[in-house]
């Protein structure tokens, strides 16, 4: 690419003057282009021509148009560019605002303005114009009877030719049909590489198959060229490396670069770069896990911690037309390389950036196990089962649940998924009005843990216990876990929480029903915040019996500390600072689950449930927990009960529900709601 002129303005704005040399620089320029652009260049256009006579006739003419840049097509076989517009400016042929197409060819000068150069279109033009970038490899990856002639450029990889020839195959004292058929597609071979590759410009021709193909074909190459005094395959003999590939197709193509002895060969070219980049970080995501991550939503938390050593990035993802995510990924970039980190933006058009693309099309190596990574840990939605195969939409029959309804609630943007199960009959198996929640008396609303949905592990175990009880059950999923909408967040979930709360309100016709909110874990922290917001709403409304919370902790900050990857972490990077960096990332993401102090301002009656032997969630916090309500001076005005598992049950973190006695002692703690008094508010006991 030659760059004839640059005018860009202290705002970013301006234009460049190009000239693309090859099918490497139209690539370059479809990663410039973008909607919104204007290119002017020289082109044809059919016209209407009325001669002195009144005839009409038509011819072509080559004039010279500004089109705004709409639709922007590249064809990687044929190296052509077609850019669609309507046409900007006078002009003497087209009228303003028609729309034209724009044929962008190797020599043809064309002339690109943005309103806005970012540094990554910048870097791609200073890519393309360095002619040391040019490609320098050639490939010919091959198995009996099929061939591909590839060419790897600094920037994508066209396939030049595909040879398939039948070989017969070998019979016992016959094996002329074979040899002949070899030989044929051996010579096609030959013939391509004669055609596509040009031996002034490449410095290695890469021979690849399984087995002995390859050197059955680099014998009979350099034997055909001295028989035929063929001198330029005879003088580039030493340009030729024979290595070994799983098949004849392009994918191979990866594993082939991969090779030590390849890689020794091609130590200078951009292709090995991000093969080797790609390479290192599925090494550091196997033996390091916590210090690579993909995705936009966890690069992005790496980034906010300026712990990024080397940042992996698909072109295809920095040509999206989305002009606020491609601002986010540019500025990823521009932070990379101010922290002193690596950026490698590889080509969708490559082996390797096919690979990146899988991966969401960015990926990062990091320098350090990142806090915010940590804090993210509060949710865990992504560690789940992707959805399509949950099936969460189908709880009867993929979770094996009786007498359950599948609903969906709107929450703010989000789509939240419910469940109904309704209480369990022995002798009726149906789904009827008696299972509606309209007709109620008595409901719980489950709010999970971190990861995970709602049907997840020891969940669906837990809404038997209730239904036996005689108990509703509503559980559903906060934005971002199992099949609902959106994206985390402590003020989301909590809204979530009071959504369905409400939705179950509006259900009711039964005014008196009571209705038990029961947190487990993070849900825990999520069910205080929701009661507390729900017992500030107006008279006639249904306000929440009971808060029930099962291995509850004081807050988040406390809380996430105790996780096994804080605590690797802090074995790593051991002192104040990584508490300290924790509890900043968790303050930026705006996580703080005080349970601690939101508990006092309750109205409603509490039971605390944690087993002495949770790892997750220490039983030091529930107790603490029960003595902040329970201590002198604190004029709570409900019934507070705390109930501890002992830890010969090994009950751990989501085990209590296996307790025989456990029914009792919700069966217990709602009598006494019923028979409430104030000498009797406090009780404490051991299972």
């Amino acid at each position: 690419m030659k760059l004839i002129y640059k005018d860009i303005s202290k705002d970013s704005s301006g234009q460049v003057t190009l000239i693309p040399e090859d099918g490497e620089d139209l690539w370059h320029t479809f990663n410039l282009l973008q909607p919104g652009d204007s290119l002017r260049c020289t082109t044809l256009r059919k016209v209407q021509v009325e001669s002195a006579t009144g005839s009409v006739g038509s011819n072509r003419v080559r004039t010279t148009l500004t089109i705004g840049v709409e639709t922007i097509d590249f064809d990687s076989q044929a190296c052509a560019l077609h850019v669609k517009g309507r046409n900007i400016q006078e002009n003497q042929y087209v009228k303003m605002g028609a729309y034209h197409t724009l044929d962008l060819e190797p020599n043809r000068k064309f002339i690109l303005g943005k309103r806005c150069w970012d540094t990554v279109h910048l870097d791609r033009i200073n890519i393309a114009c360095d002619p040391s970038q040019n490609a320098d490899v050639a490939a010919v990856v091959m198995q009996e009877g099929l061939a591909h002639v590839c060419l790897v450029l600094a920037s994508m990889t066209l396939i030049r030719a595909k040879i398939e020839v039948q070989i017969p195959r070998k019979r016992k004292g016959h094996t002329q049909q074979h040899d002949k058929g070899v030989e044929k597609f051996f010579d096609s071979v030959m013939q391509a590489i004669m055609r596509h590759i040009n031996f002034e410009v490449v410095k290695c021709v890469l021979l690849a198959s399984p087995g002995f193909v390859k050197d059955q074909f680099y014998d009979y190459l350099f034997s055909q060229a001295v028989k035929t005094d063929n001198k330029v395959i005879v003088e580039n003999k030493s340009k030729f490396l024979c290595v070994h590939s799983s098949t004849g197709f392009k994918h191979s193509l990866k594993e082939v670069l991969m090779d030590p002895a390849v890689s020794a060969r091609l130590a200078d070219t951009k292709a090995t770069a991000e093969i080797k980049a790609l390479q290192d970080f599925y090494r550091v995501l196997q033996h390091e896990p916590d210090k690579a991550c993909y995705g936009i939503k966890h690069v992005e938390l790496a980034n906010e911690s300026d712990a990024i050593d080397t940042l992996l990035i698909s072109d295809a993802l920095l040509r999206s037309q989305d002009v606020a995510l491609r601002r986010k990924l540019v500025n990823f970039v521009d932070s990379v390389k101010d922290s002193g980190g690596t950026v490698r933006v590889f080509s969708s058009m490559h082996v390797s950036g096919e690979q990146l693309g899988q991966l969401t099309g960015i990926a990062a190596i990091l320098r350090f196990p990142v806090p915010a990574a940590v804090a993210q840990g509060a949710f865990l939605n992504l560690l789940c089962i992707p959805k399509r195969f949950c099936k969460l939409h189908l709880p009867q029959e993929r979770f094996k649940i009786k007498r359950v309804k599948n609903h969906y609630v709107f929450s703010g943007e989000s789509n939240i998924g419910v469940w109904h199960v309704a209480p369990h009959k022995e002798d009726d198996e149906s789904d009827d009005d008696h299972g509606s929640l309209a007709s109620a008396e008595k409901v719980i609303l489950y709010c999970h843990g971190n990861a995970g949905h709602r049907g997840f592990g020891h969940r669906k175990f837990i809404y038997e216990v209730f239904t036996k009880l005689g108990y509703h059950v509503v559980a559903f999923d906060y934005r971002g876990f199992g099949d609902s909408h959106g994206w985390p967040s402590e003020e989301g979930v909590v809204e979530d929480t009071v959504v369905v709360y409400n939705w179950i309100a509006q259900q009711l016709l039964n005014k008196d029903c009571q209705i038990f909110v029961w947190g487990h874990s993070l849900g825990s922290a999520i069910a205080t915040q929701a009661v507390l917001r729900l017992q500030a709403t107006e008279d006639g409304f249904i306000r929440p019996a009971a808060l029930i919370l099962e291995s509850a902790f004081t807050s988040a900050a406390e809380c996430i500390t105790e996780y096994p990857l804080a605590k690797y972490v802090a074995k790593l990077y051991p002192g104040e600072w990584m508490t300290k960096a924790i509890e900043n990332a968790l303050s930026r993401k705006q996580i703080h689950f005080m349970t601690e102090h939101a508990l006092p301002k309750l109205s409603c009656h509490v039971l605390i449930l944690h087993a002495e032997d949770d790892p997750k969630v220490p039983f030091k916090f529930g107790r603490k927990l029960f003595e902040t309500l329970s201590e002198e001076g604190v004029s709570f005005p409900g019934c507070v009960t705390f109930v501890a598992f002992k830890a010969s049950h090994a009950f751990g973190h989501c085990g209590i529900y296996k307790h025989p006695n456990l029914p009792t002692v919700i069966t217990e703690f709602e009598d006494k709601i019923g028979e409430f008094s104030h000498d009797m508010k406090i009780h404490r006991m051991e299972l």
